[in-house]
């Protein structure tokens, strides 16, 4: 059964976990220094000040024949509560269709798997990474993906789709590109676009899969055009998925970002800055955010069985619905899954990538209770 309890952390704090899908709990700060940035960073020879641990049940949703197309994935998920419902849009990957972006709509978690999700129509052709906020400047709700559209220049790029109802697949506006420059030396196609914003400014994020995180920027006013010449925001061991939240319980902002370990496995890796064109540094000693890669590395009980060894392309449950992108830093998790023995011999594309919730776990006991349905932000 599922349902929803509040857990009364240490700090004195409230957070709202599905039950059913094994919350319980986070791993807390130990003694926050007086930057609570500086708190998270590299300790050097010092005790490691934050350390995240992980459980995972099952798969909250998996593929299925949906309409008359069999899709293989189901992928790149974002998600938002709103109106007392998850909204969850995400990659799917088919035989007949590369890539599409699907929807589905529940009240809880354990509701997932018995969702037909609806395929959008606001693109025809290959779309998929999408990313779903709520732009309250002008009080529309933003889809932001990668496409492909033979009228385009480049033809594979970033691109929008908006609307005045997120509940609503058809009301969704065609995609629109994003006008941002690809740089003449880079050669590889940027992927992975995440928008966030602050009090004046609105940021773009990606990926050029060869260890480079890009940044471009430009005027909230002048969102979602006027983006200036892309930089390099973190150069290293990365690969793709960046996504970067402001942190609701502490001052700054966090990044996940996705890389690859022994044997393919996906992982992802924590960073922090305290603003959005500021240098980021890694969590901790390493860097480790959400790990299956290998035994030392493992931050990730699967008490109902080992179903993934991979924790790849995913999104923070976040507190609210907005270009802000606040979150608290151990928040729940929802990725994207897939077992060594289903991916092995398989190509990218045809590998069964399913959805999983990653439930942190708290060093110290929780206080738990039942509770009514938080409400909607």
């Amino acid at each position: 059964m599922y349902r929803w309890i509040d857990l009364k952390m240490r700090s004195g704090t409230w957070a709202w976990l599905p039950i059913g899908v094994l919350c319980l709990g986070l791993i807390d700060v130990r003694k926050a220094a007086a930057d609570p940035i500086e708190s998270l960073r590299a300790p050097g020879a010092a005790a490691d000040p934050v350390a995240f641990a992980w459980t995972t049940g099952r798969p909250f949703v998996r593929t299925a024949e949906y309409g008359q197309e069999d899709w293989i994935a189901l992928k790149d998920p974002s998600i938002v509560r709103h109106e007392g419902r998850w909204h969850m849009f995400c990659t799917v990957r088919g035989h007949e269709r590369s890539h599409a972006v699907a929807y589905l709509s529940f009240e809880e978690f354990g509701q997932a798997q018995g969702v037909e999700p609806v395929i959008m129509p606001m693109h025809e052709g290959y779309v998929a990474a999408p990313q779903v906020f709520y732009f309250e400047p002008q009080k529309k709700w933003y889809m932001i993906c990668q496409a492909i559209n033979k009228q385009w220049t480049p033809g594979f790029r970033g691109a929008y789709s908006t609307t005045d109802d997120p509940s609503d697949p058809a009301s969704w506006t065609p995609l629109r590109p994003l006008d941002i420059v690809r740089p003449e030396k880079i050669d590889k196609p940027y992927l992975d676009y995440w928008v966030i914003c602050d009090d004046e400014r609105a940021f773009v994020f990606f990926s050029s899969n060869n260890g480079k995180l890009w940044r471009t920027e430009t005027a909230l006013a002048d969102f979602p055009n006027g983006w200036s010449f892309p930089e390099v925001a973190r150069e290293g061991r990365i690969f793709e998925a960046s996504h970067i939240y402001k942190l609701a319980d502490r001052p700054g902002y966090f990044m996940v970002m996705e890389a690859i370990g022994q044997r393919g496995r996906r992982f992802f890796r924590g960073f922090t800055a305290d603003r959005l064109d500021g240098d980021w540094s890694p969590i901790g000693r390493d860097g480790i955010y959400a790990s299956v890669t290998r035994p030392e590395k493992n931050n990730v009980a699967q008490p109902g069985g080992r179903w993934t060894d991979s924790i790849s392309h995913g999104e923070l449950l976040r507190t609210g619905v907005d270009q802000r992108m606040e979150v608290e830093l151990h928040a729940p998790f929802v990725f994207q899954g897939v077992a060594d023995d289903e991916r092995r011999g398989r190509d990218y594309g045809k590998i069964p990538w399913s959805l999983g919730l990653l439930s942190p776990v708290h060093e110290a006991e929780a206080e738990a209770e039942p509770k009514p349905e938080p409400a909607n932000p």
